[in-house]
């Protein structure tokens, strides 16, 4: 399977990697490549502009979106060391539109941008089409300054032709975010079971 990877911090996890076969990482952070690998050191939003991106002590966090340091605090009492902005930079971003047409040969969309989901699927609403499979990180609660949450992007894919079909996490009480896999209503689910047989929240 092909996949586009946005936010690769990390790099794919295990349950996708082992299905990979052509990968499009795009990542600021990102160096190190294999043979499979197309990386761009750049960020994915709905336009071609120059933006600000916010690095934390914990850089998963990093994001286009300032943290909400005051809901943070109303919540814990301080801020932890892991979320205090370790660098500011100013970085490329480019429309996922730009790179692809809606015949590309990908086949799977993961999308982990802390908060930028909505940008993103803002600037590929023509290639999105061609993917079959999205498994997409939102935030259930303003963990961001302003960042759109889960109903909202939710909103989007489902006007866009994708259905939601499950998450990977628990919904407990105190959750902040999950991913969601979406798949889009005229694709094959066999390879969404493959992928996601373990997980008891996929229904497919």
């Amino acid at each position: 399977m092909n996949i586009v990877d946005i936010g690769s911090v990390g790099g794919l996890p295990d349950h996708l990697r082992r299905h990979a076969d052509k990968v499009m990482l795009f990542d600021p952070f990102q160096k190190d490549k294999n043979d499979s690998e197309n990386i761009y050191n750049c960020c994915v939003f709905d336009k071609e502009e120059q933006r600000r991106f916010y690095v934390y002590n914990k850089l998963q966090c990093s994001s286009l979106y300032k943290l909400n340091y005051r809901w943070i605090k109303e919540q814990r009492g301080s801020i932890p060391q892991k979320y205090l902005i370790k660098q500011e930079m100013e970085v490329k971003c480019v429309p996922l539109d730009s790179l692809l047409s809606s015949d590309h040969q990908y086949q799977f969309l993961k999308i982990d941008a802390e908060g930028a989901e909505l940008g993103i699927l803002g600037g590929a609403k023509q290639c999105i089409s061609g993917f079959s499979y999205l498994e997409i990180e939102s935030y259930l609660v303003p963990m961001f300054v302003n960042a759109p949450l889960f109903p909202e992007v939710k909103k989007m894919l489902e006007s866009l032709g994708f259905n939601l079909v499950g998450h990977l996490r628990n919904m407990k009480k105190n959750l902040k975010f999950n991913e969601w896999i979406f798949i889009n209503k005229g694709a094959d689910p066999g390879p969404l079971r493959k992928i996601y047989r373990k997980y008891h929240n996929v229904v497919i």
